[in-house]
């Protein structure tokens, strides 16, 4: 079923971009066209300006209605760094703030703030980019391939669950209520939110986290 949706969408069989073990290639704030899904924003500083607690960025409610695209902005790009999360110990207080400006992009998005301008669209491509598209580890049952002969159930096998969760749930929210929003204006949002994007998201199927193919 899933290579029929993908067959339809691209007309030539839905192939997978080339990575390893098929998977979707490791996406690391490359510059990117719209019509990939990404966009360039080679500018955005690095996680030691972006997390500098000598200057925090303020909340929505702290700014005036005039600034708060701007600050929109400047909050995506701060979400638009990714974290290793296989060392729980490393950068937990910028992984805290991310996770508490994500849930601010949420909520500011499910209020409605006036319509977005193509630039916005532009960089919440980029940060849902960022953040979705990643290589996927090989499950157990790639792993042991014949080797474990009829025996393996790939059912019952325990599946690996995302270690970025705690972040990617939200952006999955995010991603939800920004393609269901009234602020958006369809007509732009599909030259981001195109036929390359979304067949980037059926890969994402092939997550062993139950939780990430729920949200999908």
């Amino acid at each position: 079923m899933l290579k029929s949706v993908k067959s339809k969408l691209t007309g030539v069989g839905g192939r997978k971009k080339e990575g390893e073990n098929g998977r979707p290639a490791v996406s690391q704030m490359t510059s990117k066209k719209p019509s990939t899904g990404g966009t360039t924003r080679s500018s955005i500083p690095q996680m030691e300006v972006l997390y500098d607690t000598n200057k925090p960025l303020f909340l929505f409610r702290d700014v005036v209605a005039s600034e708060r695209q701007n600050l929109f902005i400047k909050k995506l790009h701060l979400c638009s760094y990714t974290f290793d999360f296989t060392d729980a110990t490393a950068h937990v207080r910028e992984k805290e703030i991310k996770r508490q400006t994500l849930l601010e992009l949420v909520d500011y998005v499910n209020q409605g703030q006036g319509k977005f301008t193509e630039a916005v669209f532009e960089d919440i491509s980029h940060m849902l980019a960022q953040n979705l598209f990643r290589g996927l580890p090989p499950s157990n049952y790639e792993i042991t391939g014949n080797a474990a002969g009829d025996n393996l159930d790939p059912e019952e096998e325990e599946p690996t669950l995302e270690p970025s969760w705690p972040h990617l749930q939200i952006i999955y929210e995010f991603l939800l209520r920004y393609v269901v929003s009234n602020e958006v204006d369809a007509k732009v949002g599909k030259k981001y939110i195109d036929n390359t994007f979304v067949l980037k998201l059926l890969e994402l199927f092939d997550s062993e986290d139950p939780r990430e193919r729920d949200y999908l």
